[in-house]
């Protein structure tokens, strides 16, 4: 039976960007009418060709742009002093093309006063790969990388971060690629890591098949609303990627500030319509001492 289609827009309010409906007797977040059971699943199994172009420079106009940033330098007192020698890195990015922007690459920057990088010298900028972004959306993008020591052994104080784009293909708006929306609901920080912890959240795809888990990124917000800082975790566990709605759960590994707001904060899964080639890590992996759990840094 073809149903009602109820057109959607995305929406940046609130806490996260979310499916609005426009029209009355339809799925208030997949967007899909109560009764549409589409015969075949329209989604590609394959990524698109797209246009590889620069990331501020979209086919027709427009492009991906940083609307906010913020960082929060966690303590580097306690029990797990080496752990805590980083910094907690949240941004939201738009795409204000008419486009969807496919694999975008973001990479996350830091330094000090005098503009020198602050990540140690055998690590990069962390890298995290955003699969989709609509024309019009806004998605979150975090990072908790190490923070380096200066000449003298003593760590270095973050000034300033930097959002910049690397790759990114631009595919025609053409209604094959799913939308995914998330809402947070409730976070509960480690009783002995106050850094650390897991975020609830509720999720919604219209896509008529599972997707490629890719990650989850959150951006944390104060009650101003100022963003203070980000997180990435990528488990294939505990991220499904699937149709309809669901209650899923992130883990928040040394990223959470300690005046975090949930309810003005960002997460959303990043499904992809395919599994991504293989890629080298640019992270050093977490020292193989360390009692806490590995680091889930890049999504490759």
């Amino acid at each position: 039976m073809s149903g009602l289609r109820c057109p959607v827009r995305w929406l940046a309010a609130g806490a996260a960007a979310a499916l609005a409906v426009a029209a009355g007797g339809c799925d208030a977040l997949s967007g899909r009418g109560v009764d549409d059971q589409p015969s075949a699943c329209a989604v590609p199994t394959a990524p698109p060709a797209g246009t590889p172009g620069p990331a501020d420079a979209a086919p027709g106009g427009g492009g991906l742009r940083v609307v906010e940033k913020g960082f929060t330098q966690l303590p580097d007192t306690g029990p797990m002093r080496l752990r805590r020698n980083r910094v907690s890195i949240g941004a939201v990015v738009e795409n204000t093309s008419a486009m969807v922007a496919y694999r975008a690459r973001v990479s996350l920057g830091y330094t000090d006063a005098h503009g020198r990088p602050a990540f140690p010298d055998d690590q990069g900028k962390p890298t995290v790969e955003v699969p989709v972004i609509h024309p019009g959306q806004r998605v979150p993008v975090g990072f908790v990388p190490y923070v380096g020591d200066d000449a003298r052994g003593d760590r270095i104080t973050v000034a300033e971060v930097q959002v910049t784009f690397e790759t990114v293909r631009w595919a025609a708006d053409d209604g094959t690629f799913p939308a995914v929306a998330a809402r947070p609901q409730s976070l509960d920080r480690d009783a002995d890591e106050p850094y650390t912890g897991t975020v609830v959240y509720t999720t919604t795809s219209d896509s008529c098949r599972t997707l490629t888990p890719r990650g989850v990124g959150v951006v944390f917000r104060n009650t101003a609303g100022t963003v203070v800082g980000g997180s990435f975790w990528r488990d294939e566990h505990e991220q499904k990627c699937e149709p309809g709605r669901a209650t899923e759960s992130t883990a928040v590994f040394m990223a959470l500030a300690p005046d975090v707001d949930l309810a003005k904060s960002e997460v959303l899964p990043y499904c992809d319509l395919a599994p991504p080639p293989p890629r080298r890590p640019q992270l050093e992996p977490v020292p193989p001492a360390s009692p806490s759990p590995p680091d889930r840094g890049l999504n490759y």
